[in-house]
């Protein structure tokens, strides 16, 4: 084979042709939206609901947890994105659904805000917020919360600067509209003396010579274009049948020559009638001339033998009346056909160009009440700045930041993006059932592992400090014995967890060696993600109820899982997102209970016991751990049978799912 033959059978072209559509990608980047590494995490979808759902107190914070690369990411990305697909449903169905129909989800990056946590955050929310591309409609409401954040001073001016310049530009566009008007009302004289290229102008310009000799032989003189244009604008004027009536009438008599005419027409017409009436009384009027004298007899019985010539004389004196009369209408006739030409040239134009003035008109106006509408806002929100600039001078002080989030000046930078959240948080509250308001704003703290121990717990504490209020939800990913390095130790790192964090997820040691198998398979195949799972936003697994056995157990279970108000607190609410799981939700209560409150004499007493080959043996506790064989007791009372080794050792297994893995 030569070159030229294996380069065509490798040229682009041919390998575009020959790669199949779906075939995978040749190297897969590490991103958060790439293929599902191991199944993801048994409980996302119902800490999805629990995001989304409407009866669920806020603030709330997840924390997705795991070693480096175990796919923090990737749950994060589908938590949120399930929790969007549930709200986007319940908009639909609306008071049908027991979830949110509004949610903004805010993503970042942890080096990216490091250095300035909270105006990183702030600033994020603020350009989630406002960003037309989002989609969210919720810009109005982000930038007057920005607004309650800055120098209430400084504020005003800038307040009362964009209401001057609103109104600067509806006095143009009402000036701009009220000159339309005019046009429109003078459009008639703009094109028949304005306008050198309009159709009458172009029309009148090329028929010159034949105007100008028409013009003149009815007695108009001057310039014949200017005389003419006057003529079609009074024809132009006079519309309907009755106005075309009068514009004739008018011809026969008003211009010169036609009067004459008609005049001429009458006195032959009398001319005629004497003649006849003569004709008709000469036998009476004749024998009286005979009879005067001697003298006049000859000169009467000469016009006796001419009588028959009055009879042509009359019939003389009627065509010449009514050729009078004839030219005069055909006069009329050639008068009014320039004129009625043009006029049909000017009406068509004024047509064209009213509908285009119309169409301006109509813009200019709904135009110029926005600009009225949006200027009234604005004073009020004026008025409102200088009411909140009043109250800060009688407080003593005002802040001096001129920016939305300064970069100099951290203190006030700091309290200037704790004030944008907390009027964002008071919007959230005033307006539940408003459509340009959130309902809840996720925020999604991701890549802590990328930083230095101490400050990625420093970031993540000042970030939930931040958020840590009603309507936000903080899903934080972190590898916990990371942060661990900059806390002082595990056993710090635990307790901190437990205060910032409600519902830990844990996506650690999930990777054995059945899932990493599947794991490649799905990269070779070309999977790109998992295909979306549908949601149901009529109803959430969050919402069934607890039966009286059930909730009694929990609340014999509640001293195991901790000494203080919180960990109890913290044991319902994780059992309770996790019996939406199913299975033996009694045993998974008592592993939650001891994961989260058990002293490390009960969690060993209960390796121990679990440290079986027999999963189908009664599962019995070391007598020196009372209060764990209190507990057990418990729930074997709660089941109606004892719990066996191996549901002891699934239940295990399950409430790992919602720890801190350190």
């Amino acid at each position: 084979m030569n070159s030229s033959t294996s380069a065509a059978a490798h040229s682009p072209a041919n390998d575009a042709h020959a790669r199949p559509s779906a075939a995978p990608p040749v190297f897969h980047a590490d991103k958060a939206d790439g293929p599902d590494a191991f199944g993801g995490h048994a409980g996302l979808g119902h800490a999805a609901e629990l995001i989304a759902h409407a009866d669920v107190e806020t603030p709330l914070t997840f924390g997705v947890f795991g070693p480096a690369g175990a796919g923090k990411s990737h749950a994060a990305q589908y938590l949120t994105a399930r929790a969007r697909a549930l709200t986007s449903a319940a908009a639909a169905l609306g008071a049908k659904s027991p979830f949110l129909a509004r949610l903004a989800v805010v993503r970042l990056s942890a080096p990216c805000i490091v250095e300035d946590a909270s105006g990183g955050v702030a600033s994020a929310i603020f350009d989630k917020l406002t960003n037309p591309a989002s989609g969210l409609g919720f810009a109005a409401l982000a930038r007057g919360a920005a607004q309650a954040s800055r120098d209430p001073h400084i504020a005003v001016r800038q307040a009362n600067a964009r209401l001057n310049e609103t109104r600067k530009q509806l006095d143009g566009e009402q000036l701009s509209l009220e000159d339309l008007d005019g046009r429109r009302a003078r459009l008639a004289d703009a094109l028949l003396y304005d306008s050198a290229g309009s159709r009458i102008d172009v029309h009148a310009r090329a028929n010159r010579a034949m105007l100008e000799r028409r013009l003149s032989s009815f007695g108009f003189s001057g310039d014949p274009i200017a005389t003419y244009k006057d003529l079609v604008r009074d024809a132009a004027e006079r519309e309907g049948l009755s106005g075309k009536m009068a514009a004739f009438l008018r011809s026969l008599w008003a211009f010169g020559g036609q009067a004459r005419l008609i005049v001429w027409a009458i006195v032959f017409f009398l001319i005629a009638w004497g003649l006849g009436l003569a004709r008709d009384t000469s036998a009476t009027w004749l024998p009286w001339l005979a009879g005067l004298s001697e003298q006049t007899k000859p000169a009467v019985d000469l016009l006796g033998e001419r009588l028959p010539w009055l009879n042509l004389l009359r019939q003389g004196a009627l065509v010449v009346a009514a050729l009078c009369l004839l030219t005069n209408l055909w006069r009329a006739m050639r008068f009014l056909g320039p004129l009625t030409r043009g006029a049909q040239l000017l009406r068509s134009e004024l047509d064209t160009r009213r509908r285009d003035l119309d169409a301006q008109i109509a813009h200019k106006t709904r135009h110029v009440d926005a600009l009225a509408q949006e200027a009234d806002a604005l004073g009020r929100a004026a008025m409102e700045a200088e009411r909140r600039a009043g109250e800060v001078d009688q407080a003593g002080g005002a802040a001096a930041n001129t920016h939305l989030f300064p970069e100099a000046d951290g203190e006030n930078h700091a309290r200037r993006a704790r004030t944008f959240v907390e009027a964002l948080e008071k919007a959230i509250a005033q307006s539940p059932g408003a459509p340009n308001a959130p309902q809840r704003i996720v925020v999604v703290l991701d890549d802590l592992d990328g930083l230095a121990p101490a400050r990625a717990a420093g970031l993540f504490e000042d970030v939930h400090r931040l958020v840590a209020r009603p309507g936000f939800a903080l899903v934080a990913c972190a590898d916990p014995a990371h942060l661990a390095g900059g806390w002082a130790g595990a056993a710090d790192a635990a307790q901190k967890l437990q205060r910032l964090v409600q519902i830990p997820l844990s996506i650690a040691g999930r990777a054995g060696d059945d899932a990493l198998r599947l794991y490649a398979g799905t990269l070779l195949s070309g999977a790109s993600r998992a295909a979306p799972r549908p949601v149901d936003a009529g109803r959430s697994a969050l919402d069934e109820p607890l039966d009286a056995n059930e909730a009694g157990l929990i609340a014999a279970l509640a001293p195991l899982a901790g000494a203080t108000p919180r960990a109890v607190k913290r044991f319902v609410n994780i059992h309770r997102l996790a019996r939406a799981r199913g299975g033996d939700l009694t045993a998974l209560a008592l592993m939650l209970a001891l994961d989260g409150g058990g002293a490390a004499g009960e969690l060993n007493a209960m390796g121990a016991a679990m440290d079986a080959e027999q999963p189908e043996r009664e599962l019995a506790i070391h007598p020196g751990e009372a209060r764990l064989a209190a507990a057990l007791a418990a729930v074997n009372a709660a089941r109606g049978k004892a719990l066996t080794i191996g549901e002891a050792q699934a239940a295990w297994a399950a409430a790992s799912d919602y720890r801190a893995p350190l």
